[in-house]
Protein backbone atom coordinates (compact mmCIF):
# COMPACT_ATOMS: atom_id res chain seq x y z
CA UNK A 1 0.00 0.00 0.00
CA UNK A 2 1.24 3.71 -0.91
CA UNK A 3 1.97 5.71 1.94
CA UNK A 4 1.92 9.60 2.24
CA UNK A 5 3.71 11.54 5.10
CA UNK A 6 2.84 14.77 6.58
CA UNK A 7 4.63 16.36 9.93
CA UNK A 8 2.76 18.33 12.07
CA UNK A 9 1.73 19.48 15.39
CA UNK A 10 -2.23 19.84 15.48
CA UNK A 11 -2.57 22.43 18.09
CA UNK A 12 -5.34 22.27 18.04
CA UNK A 13 -6.96 20.51 14.75
CA UNK A 14 -8.41 23.19 13.04
CA UNK A 15 -9.96 23.26 8.96
CA UNK A 16 -6.42 23.95 8.09
CA UNK A 17 -4.88 20.81 8.93
CA UNK A 18 -8.44 19.44 7.17
CA UNK A 19 -7.78 20.80 4.36
CA UNK A 20 -4.27 19.51 3.80
CA UNK A 21 -5.25 16.00 4.86
CA UNK A 22 -8.02 16.40 2.17
CA UNK A 23 -6.01 17.39 -0.02
CA UNK A 24 -3.41 15.01 0.42
CA UNK A 25 -6.31 12.16 0.09
CA UNK A 26 -7.49 13.77 -3.46
CA UNK A 27 -4.06 13.70 -4.86
CA UNK A 28 -3.14 10.24 -3.18
CA UNK A 29 -6.76 8.42 -3.46
CA UNK A 30 -5.46 4.68 -2.73
CA UNK A 31 -2.51 6.47 0.04
CA UNK A 32 -2.10 5.72 3.87
CA UNK A 33 -1.23 9.15 5.42
CA UNK A 34 0.65 8.36 8.38
CA UNK A 35 1.13 11.72 10.53
CA UNK A 36 4.31 11.90 12.56
CA UNK A 37 3.39 14.77 15.11
CA UNK A 38 4.85 16.72 18.74
CA UNK A 39 3.87 15.59 21.96
CA UNK A 40 3.01 17.68 24.60
CA UNK A 41 5.02 20.63 23.62
CA UNK A 42 5.92 22.18 20.23
CA UNK A 43 8.72 22.88 18.02
CA UNK A 44 8.25 26.91 19.49
CA UNK A 45 8.88 26.11 22.70
CA UNK A 46 4.86 26.00 24.05
CA UNK A 47 2.80 23.55 25.54
CA UNK A 48 0.40 21.77 23.71
CA UNK A 49 -3.43 23.28 24.58
CA UNK A 50 -4.42 19.81 24.79
CA UNK A 51 -2.90 16.33 25.09
CA UNK A 52 -1.14 14.45 22.35
CA UNK A 53 -3.67 11.77 22.41
CA UNK A 54 -6.58 14.19 22.28
CA UNK A 55 -5.12 16.03 19.07
CA UNK A 56 -3.99 12.83 17.18
CA UNK A 57 -7.61 11.32 18.00
CA UNK A 58 -8.80 14.85 16.55
CA UNK A 59 -6.64 13.49 13.41
CA UNK A 60 -7.64 10.32 12.72
CA UNK A 61 -11.28 11.35 12.44
CA UNK A 62 -9.98 13.64 10.27
CA UNK A 63 -8.06 12.02 7.53
CA UNK A 64 -4.88 10.56 9.38
CA UNK A 65 -4.76 6.89 9.36
CA UNK A 66 -1.93 6.51 11.60
CA UNK A 67 -0.36 8.66 13.83
CA UNK A 68 3.11 8.41 15.28
CA UNK A 69 4.79 10.31 18.03
CA UNK A 70 7.78 12.63 17.83
CA UNK A 71 10.09 12.18 20.73
CA UNK A 72 10.13 15.17 22.66
CA UNK A 73 13.88 15.73 22.10
CA UNK A 74 13.03 16.38 18.07
CA UNK A 75 10.06 17.70 18.50
CA UNK A 76 11.22 20.75 20.97
CA UNK A 77 14.47 21.14 18.65
CA UNK A 78 14.97 23.61 16.20
CA UNK A 79 13.23 23.60 12.53
CA UNK A 80 16.20 21.91 11.39
CA UNK A 81 16.30 18.43 13.80
CA UNK A 82 12.46 19.02 13.95
CA UNK A 83 12.58 17.98 10.37
CA UNK A 84 14.64 15.40 10.45
CA UNK A 85 12.94 13.44 13.17
CA UNK A 86 9.91 13.86 11.75
CA UNK A 87 11.21 12.77 8.28
CA UNK A 88 13.51 10.06 9.83
CA UNK A 89 10.00 8.52 11.83
CA UNK A 90 7.90 8.42 8.53
CA UNK A 91 11.06 6.85 6.42
CA UNK A 92 10.88 3.99 8.64
CA UNK A 93 7.14 3.72 8.23
CA UNK A 94 7.85 3.18 4.33
CA UNK A 95 6.61 6.63 3.42
CA UNK A 96 7.90 7.55 0.05
CA UNK A 97 6.02 11.27 -0.45
CA UNK A 98 6.14 14.05 2.26
CA UNK A 99 3.09 16.22 2.06
CA UNK A 100 2.94 19.74 3.46
CA UNK A 101 1.58 22.99 3.01
CA UNK A 102 3.58 26.15 2.50
CA UNK A 103 2.97 29.69 1.59
CA UNK A 104 4.88 29.60 -1.63
CA UNK A 105 4.91 26.35 -2.63
CA UNK A 106 7.76 26.18 -5.35
CA UNK A 107 9.29 22.88 -4.88
CA UNK A 108 12.07 23.88 -7.44
CA UNK A 109 12.92 27.11 -5.36
CA UNK A 110 12.59 24.97 -1.97
CA UNK A 111 14.97 22.03 -3.42
CA UNK A 112 17.48 24.73 -4.55
CA UNK A 113 17.44 26.34 -0.89
CA UNK A 114 17.68 23.12 0.78
CA UNK A 115 20.21 21.40 -1.21
CA UNK A 116 22.34 24.90 -0.81
CA UNK A 117 21.83 25.33 3.34
CA UNK A 118 22.90 21.52 3.25
CA UNK A 119 26.34 22.56 1.07
CA UNK A 120 27.30 25.23 3.69
CA UNK A 121 30.00 26.01 0.74
CA UNK A 122 32.42 28.96 1.38
CA UNK A 123 30.32 31.25 -0.76
CA UNK A 124 27.51 30.79 2.16
CA UNK A 125 29.73 30.68 5.39
CA UNK A 126 31.36 33.75 4.21
CA UNK A 127 28.54 35.69 3.70
CA UNK A 128 26.67 34.75 6.32
CA UNK A 129 29.60 35.26 9.01
CA UNK A 130 29.98 38.91 7.47
CA UNK A 131 26.26 40.17 7.63
CA UNK A 132 26.41 38.87 11.41
CA UNK A 133 29.35 40.46 12.29
CA UNK A 134 27.42 43.94 10.32
CA UNK A 135 24.85 43.49 12.67
CA UNK A 136 21.94 41.92 10.55
CA UNK A 137 19.65 39.25 12.75
CA UNK A 138 19.90 35.76 11.61
CA UNK A 139 17.15 35.44 8.96
CA UNK A 140 18.38 38.37 7.42
CA UNK A 141 22.34 37.18 7.13
CA UNK A 142 20.76 33.88 5.91
CA UNK A 143 18.83 35.05 3.80
CA UNK A 144 21.55 37.57 2.18
CA UNK A 145 23.80 33.97 2.63
CA UNK A 146 21.48 31.90 0.26
CA UNK A 147 21.34 34.20 -2.52
CA UNK A 148 25.14 34.98 -2.68
CA UNK A 149 25.77 31.29 -3.01
CA UNK A 150 23.08 30.12 -5.27
CA UNK A 151 23.93 32.72 -7.87
CA UNK A 152 27.40 31.78 -7.41
CA UNK A 153 26.12 28.21 -8.17
CA UNK A 154 23.81 29.16 -10.81
CA UNK A 155 24.08 31.19 -14.53
CA UNK A 156 21.02 33.20 -13.18
CA UNK A 157 21.26 36.17 -10.80
CA UNK A 158 18.39 35.42 -7.80
CA UNK A 159 16.66 38.41 -6.13
CA UNK A 160 17.50 38.96 -2.47
CA UNK A 161 14.02 40.53 -2.14
CA UNK A 162 12.59 37.53 -3.55
CA UNK A 163 15.03 35.18 -1.45
CA UNK A 164 13.75 37.29 2.14
CA UNK A 165 10.49 37.67 1.49
CA UNK A 166 10.58 33.37 0.99
CA UNK A 167 12.54 32.77 3.66
CA UNK A 168 10.71 35.57 5.91
CA UNK A 169 7.44 32.68 6.08
CA UNK A 170 7.53 30.50 8.50
CA UNK A 171 5.90 27.48 6.66
CA UNK A 172 8.28 28.03 3.90
CA UNK A 173 11.15 27.72 6.35
CA UNK A 174 9.69 24.59 7.54
CA UNK A 175 9.34 23.37 3.94
CA UNK A 176 13.12 23.85 3.55
CA UNK A 177 13.77 22.03 6.27
CA UNK A 178 11.73 19.00 5.46
CA UNK A 179 13.62 19.37 1.66
CA UNK A 180 16.72 19.53 3.86
CA UNK A 181 15.72 16.50 5.91
CA UNK A 182 14.99 14.74 2.83
CA UNK A 183 18.38 15.20 1.27
CA UNK A 184 19.73 14.98 4.70
CA UNK A 185 19.25 10.48 5.08
CA UNK A 186 20.26 10.25 0.98
CA UNK A 187 16.29 8.04 0.52
CA UNK A 188 13.82 8.28 -2.19
CA UNK A 189 11.58 9.96 -0.60
CA UNK A 190 9.70 12.67 -2.89
CA UNK A 191 8.44 16.14 -1.62
CA UNK A 192 5.01 17.38 -2.38
CA UNK A 193 3.99 21.36 -1.61
CA UNK A 194 0.87 22.36 -1.90
CA UNK A 195 -0.36 25.66 -1.19
CA UNK A 196 -1.38 26.79 2.56
CA UNK A 197 -4.68 28.46 2.93
CA UNK A 198 -4.60 29.98 6.18
CA UNK A 199 -3.98 33.41 7.60
CA UNK A 200 -0.11 33.65 8.58
CA UNK A 201 1.15 31.16 10.71
CA UNK A 202 1.08 31.94 14.54
CA UNK A 203 -0.75 35.14 13.71
CA UNK A 204 -2.94 35.23 17.07
CA UNK A 205 -4.90 37.99 16.01
CA UNK A 206 -5.67 36.61 12.76
CA UNK A 207 -8.87 37.04 11.22
CA UNK A 208 -10.86 33.57 9.98
CA UNK A 209 -10.90 33.33 6.33
CA UNK A 210 -14.05 32.93 3.98
CA UNK A 211 -12.99 29.10 4.23
CA UNK A 212 -13.36 29.21 7.78
CA UNK A 213 -10.03 28.75 8.44
CA UNK A 214 -7.54 30.90 10.87
CA UNK A 215 -4.35 29.83 12.53
CA UNK A 216 -3.86 27.65 15.58
CA UNK A 217 -2.43 30.49 17.72
CA UNK A 218 -5.42 32.55 17.13
CA UNK A 219 -7.77 29.47 18.10
CA UNK A 220 -5.02 29.49 21.27
CA UNK A 221 -5.07 32.84 22.02
CA UNK A 222 -8.96 33.20 21.78
CA UNK A 223 -9.56 30.51 24.22
CA UNK A 224 -7.11 31.45 26.74
CA UNK A 225 -8.74 34.56 26.44
CA UNK A 226 -12.04 33.16 27.14
CA UNK A 227 -11.27 31.41 30.20
CA UNK A 228 -10.10 34.06 32.10
CA UNK A 229 -11.14 33.78 35.87
CA UNK A 230 -12.68 37.19 35.99
CA UNK A 231 -15.05 36.81 33.00
CA UNK A 232 -18.88 35.08 32.95
CA UNK A 233 -16.91 31.17 32.70
CA UNK A 234 -20.28 29.84 31.59
CA UNK A 235 -20.96 32.29 28.99
CA UNK A 236 -17.18 32.64 27.94
CA UNK A 237 -16.88 28.87 27.32
CA UNK A 238 -20.30 28.69 25.46
CA UNK A 239 -18.66 31.63 23.02
CA UNK A 240 -15.54 29.60 22.79
CA UNK A 241 -17.28 26.40 21.37
CA UNK A 242 -19.44 28.35 19.00
CA UNK A 243 -16.24 29.65 17.92
CA UNK A 244 -14.63 26.25 17.33
CA UNK A 245 -17.75 25.46 15.38
CA UNK A 246 -16.38 27.71 12.78
CA UNK A 247 -13.01 27.19 12.74
CA UNK A 248 -12.59 23.52 13.29
CA UNK A 249 -13.91 20.28 11.53
CA UNK A 250 -16.87 19.01 13.55
CA UNK A 251 -15.36 15.82 15.41
CA UNK A 252 -12.57 18.35 16.32
CA UNK A 253 -14.76 20.68 18.06
CA UNK A 254 -16.82 18.65 19.78
CA UNK A 255 -13.90 16.59 21.01
CA UNK A 256 -12.25 20.41 21.86
CA UNK A 257 -15.69 21.26 23.36
CA UNK A 258 -15.47 18.53 25.69
CA UNK A 259 -11.63 19.08 26.83
CA UNK A 260 -12.58 22.37 27.70
CA UNK A 261 -16.08 21.59 29.72
CA UNK A 262 -13.92 19.07 31.45
CA UNK A 263 -10.79 22.05 31.92
CA UNK A 264 -8.27 19.06 30.62
CA UNK A 265 -6.03 22.10 28.79
CA UNK A 266 -3.07 24.06 29.37
CA UNK A 267 -1.07 27.27 28.62
CA UNK A 268 2.14 27.79 28.82
CA UNK A 269 1.76 30.34 31.43
CA UNK A 270 0.67 27.14 33.47
CA UNK A 271 4.29 26.19 33.90
CA UNK A 272 5.63 29.10 35.01
CA UNK A 273 6.16 28.15 38.45
CA UNK A 274 7.69 24.53 37.10
CA UNK A 275 10.44 26.41 35.52
CA UNK A 276 11.08 29.03 38.20
CA UNK A 277 12.04 25.74 40.19
CA UNK A 278 14.12 24.49 37.17
CA UNK A 279 15.76 27.32 37.11
CA UNK A 280 16.48 27.58 40.63
CA UNK A 281 17.87 24.39 40.65
CA UNK A 282 20.73 24.81 37.94
CA UNK A 283 23.42 27.33 37.98
CA UNK A 284 24.77 26.01 35.02
CA UNK A 285 22.67 25.87 31.76
CA UNK A 286 25.18 25.13 28.84
CA UNK A 287 24.00 21.51 29.65
CA UNK A 288 20.74 21.96 27.76
CA UNK A 289 20.25 21.54 24.19
CA UNK A 290 20.43 24.75 22.39
CA UNK A 291 21.85 27.14 25.65
CA UNK A 292 25.86 28.29 24.98
CA UNK A 293 27.45 30.12 27.12
CA UNK A 294 26.34 33.89 26.54
CA UNK A 295 22.70 32.86 26.54
CA UNK A 296 23.54 30.58 30.22
CA UNK A 297 25.16 33.95 31.30
CA UNK A 298 22.07 36.18 30.58
CA UNK A 299 19.79 33.79 32.22
CA UNK A 300 21.80 33.37 35.07
CA UNK A 301 22.21 37.27 35.29
CA UNK A 302 18.01 37.53 34.71
CA UNK A 303 16.85 34.87 36.74
CA UNK A 304 16.52 37.09 39.77
CA UNK A 305 13.82 39.23 38.01
CA UNK A 306 11.79 36.30 36.83
CA UNK A 307 8.22 36.72 36.96
CA UNK A 308 6.58 34.21 34.15
CA UNK A 309 8.01 32.64 31.62
CA UNK A 310 6.57 35.26 28.64
CA UNK A 311 8.01 37.96 30.55
CA UNK A 312 11.59 36.21 30.74
CA UNK A 313 11.92 35.42 26.93
CA UNK A 314 11.15 38.34 26.58
CA UNK A 315 13.82 40.33 28.53
CA UNK A 316 16.49 37.84 27.02
CA UNK A 317 15.81 38.21 23.06
CA UNK A 318 18.35 40.30 21.41
CA UNK A 319 19.09 40.78 17.56
CA UNK A 320 20.84 38.01 17.41
CA UNK A 321 18.75 34.83 18.90
CA UNK A 322 15.01 35.30 18.18
CA UNK A 323 12.18 34.89 20.89
CA UNK A 324 11.61 31.22 19.61
CA UNK A 325 15.00 29.90 20.27
CA UNK A 326 14.81 31.16 23.66
CA UNK A 327 11.44 29.74 24.68
CA UNK A 328 12.91 26.15 23.04
CA UNK A 329 15.23 26.78 25.50
CA UNK A 330 13.53 27.74 28.32
CA UNK A 331 11.34 24.57 27.43
CA UNK A 332 14.50 21.93 27.48
CA UNK A 333 14.82 23.62 30.77
CA UNK A 334 11.93 22.82 32.23
CA UNK A 335 11.99 19.38 30.98
CA UNK A 336 15.19 18.45 31.68
CA UNK A 337 16.35 18.07 28.16
CA UNK A 338 20.23 17.91 27.66
CA UNK A 339 22.65 18.82 24.58
CA UNK A 340 23.43 15.01 25.42
CA UNK A 341 20.21 13.88 24.59
CA UNK A 342 20.07 15.44 21.29
CA UNK A 343 23.34 14.01 20.49
CA UNK A 344 22.05 11.04 21.40
CA UNK A 345 18.74 11.34 19.20
CA UNK A 346 21.18 11.82 16.11
CA UNK A 347 23.42 8.26 17.49
CA UNK A 348 20.23 6.96 16.51
CA UNK A 349 19.32 8.76 13.10
CA UNK A 350 16.58 10.58 14.93
CA UNK A 351 14.51 7.60 15.34
CA UNK A 352 14.99 5.92 18.26
CA UNK A 353 11.36 4.14 18.64
CA UNK A 354 7.95 4.58 17.30
CA UNK A 355 5.15 5.57 19.21
CA UNK A 356 1.52 5.23 17.83
CA UNK A 357 -1.07 7.23 19.24
CA UNK A 358 -4.05 6.71 17.28
CA UNK A 359 -5.10 4.92 13.79
CA UNK A 360 -7.81 3.93 11.75
CA UNK A 361 -8.50 0.28 10.47
CA UNK A 362 -6.35 0.86 7.64
CA UNK A 363 -3.75 1.94 10.21
CA UNK A 364 -3.77 -0.69 11.99
CA UNK A 365 -3.61 -3.25 8.92
CA UNK A 366 -0.05 -1.07 8.25
CA UNK A 367 1.67 -2.00 11.13
CA UNK A 368 2.41 -5.27 10.85
CA UNK A 369 4.75 -4.71 7.94
CA UNK A 370 6.01 -1.38 9.44
CA UNK A 371 7.00 -3.31 12.67
CA UNK A 372 8.31 -6.04 10.58
CA UNK A 373 10.45 -2.89 8.28
CA UNK A 374 11.37 -0.55 10.27
CA UNK A 375 14.16 -1.93 12.66
CA UNK A 376 13.21 -0.20 15.55
CA UNK A 377 10.85 -0.73 18.64
CA UNK A 378 7.58 -0.04 18.17
CA UNK A 379 4.87 0.32 20.79
CA UNK A 380 1.56 1.72 21.46
CA UNK A 381 2.39 2.06 25.46
CA UNK A 382 5.49 2.02 27.05
CA UNK A 383 4.08 -0.76 29.07
CA UNK A 384 4.61 -2.74 26.30
CA UNK A 385 8.41 -2.45 26.85
CA UNK A 386 9.98 -5.38 28.29
CA UNK A 387 11.65 -5.20 31.62
CA UNK A 388 14.69 -7.09 32.89
CA UNK A 389 15.21 -8.28 36.15
CA UNK A 390 15.81 -5.06 38.24
CA UNK A 391 12.61 -3.66 36.74
CA UNK A 392 14.45 -1.57 34.02
CA UNK A 393 13.31 -1.28 30.42
CA UNK A 394 15.24 -4.06 28.68
CA UNK A 395 16.52 -1.73 25.69
CA UNK A 396 19.67 0.25 25.10
CA UNK A 397 20.43 3.01 27.59
CA UNK A 398 19.78 5.85 25.27
CA UNK A 399 16.44 4.64 23.78
CA UNK A 400 15.50 4.30 27.44
CA UNK A 401 16.90 8.02 28.30
CA UNK A 402 14.99 9.84 25.28
CA UNK A 403 11.84 7.62 26.17
CA UNK A 404 11.94 8.58 29.92
CA UNK A 405 12.11 12.01 28.64
CA UNK A 406 8.73 11.89 26.63
CA UNK A 407 7.25 10.17 29.68
CA UNK A 408 8.62 13.18 31.84
CA UNK A 409 7.17 15.47 29.58
CA UNK A 410 3.53 14.05 29.32
CA UNK A 411 3.87 13.54 33.04
CA UNK A 412 4.89 17.75 33.67
CA UNK A 413 1.84 18.27 30.83
CA UNK A 414 -0.91 15.86 32.82
CA UNK A 415 0.27 17.77 36.05
CA UNK A 416 -0.81 21.07 35.21
CA UNK A 417 -3.50 20.31 33.71
CA UNK A 418 -4.55 18.20 36.42
CA UNK A 419 -4.05 21.69 38.61
CA UNK A 420 -6.62 23.04 36.10
CA UNK A 421 -9.40 20.79 36.23
CA UNK A 422 -9.00 19.06 39.36
CA UNK A 423 -9.42 15.25 38.83
CA UNK A 424 -7.11 12.40 38.17
CA UNK A 425 -6.01 12.03 34.41
CA UNK A 426 -4.23 8.40 33.34
CA UNK A 427 -0.54 8.51 33.12
CA UNK A 428 1.33 7.06 29.90
CA UNK A 429 1.44 3.29 31.48
CA UNK A 430 -2.42 3.50 32.57
CA UNK A 431 -4.39 5.30 29.80
CA UNK A 432 -5.85 3.06 27.36
CA UNK A 433 -4.55 2.86 23.90
CA UNK A 434 -6.83 3.01 20.76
Amino acid sequence: MEKIGIIAEFNPFHKGHDYLLGTAHDIFPQAAVIVAMSGDFTQTGEAAIVSKHSRAKMAVQNGADLVIEIPVCGCTASAREFARTGVALLKKAGVKTLVFACEDPDKELIMLCASTLNKEDDTYTFTLKNALKAGDSFPVARAKALTKSLSSDNEAEYDLSKISDFLSKSNNILAVEYARAVLYFDNNMDIYPIERKESIHNDSEAAVTSEGIVSAAAIRTYIEEAVIPDHDEKTDRIKAADMLQNVMPVTASNMMTEDLSENEFVFTKDFDLLLHAALLANDDYTVFDDCNESLSNKIKNEVNNYRSISSFADSLKSKDITRTHIMRVLIHILLGIKADDTKALRSLSYAPYMRILASTGKGKELLSSIKENAGILLFMSPGEIKRDENNAWDIPDEVSRLLSLDIRSSDLHRAAMTARCHHSIPNEFTRKTE
